[in-house]
């Protein structure tokens, strides 16, 4: 079977679909997902996403690193050098933040402790390892 670099694979458990949402510039819908608008072309504020669906990977601990690394410099390229420089305050904030959330979700799942926090949090669980213990109750 062969997997696309561009989104989830049948292989693992995939993320809830998440509504469209308006652009703030033109009011076109745009996924959760969308780093750009296509209607108006304006850099869109990074979304609530979870690093795995940031980064269009499944949920899922045994994740390849070089995958991981694909996808995020897929993204990352359309946030290289001074591509906003010509546009207002507000798409430059825009671009940083995206660039951000996307280097924030690449350290996430390129740690496999990180990586392994985040797919528990998404589960359900406690995002800190160390919580549970602290949570359990001391021996006298």
């Amino acid at each position: 079977m062969t997997r696309s670099d561009s989104g989830p694979s049948s292989d693992g458990p995939v993320p809830p679909a998440l509504p469209p949402a308006p652009c703030g510039q033109c009011g076109g819908m745009v996924g959760p997902r969308a780093l750009f608008c296509h209607a108006c072309g304006a850099v869109l504020p990074p979304a609530s996403l979870d690093p795995f669906t940031r980064l269009g990977l499944e949920r899922r601990l045994d994740l390849d690193p070089a995958q991981i690394a694909r996808q995020y410099s897929g993204f990352a390229r359309a946030f290289a050098g001074d591509r906003f420089a010509d546009r207002d305050e507000a798409q430059r904030a825009n671009a940083s933040a995206q660039a951000a959330a996307l280097a924030d979700a690449l350290a996430t799942l390129t740690d496999p402790t990180r990586r392994a926090s985040a797919l528990r949090a998404l589960e359900g669980g406690s995002p800190d390892p160390t919580s549970e213990a602290a949570d359990a109750p001391q021996a006298p």
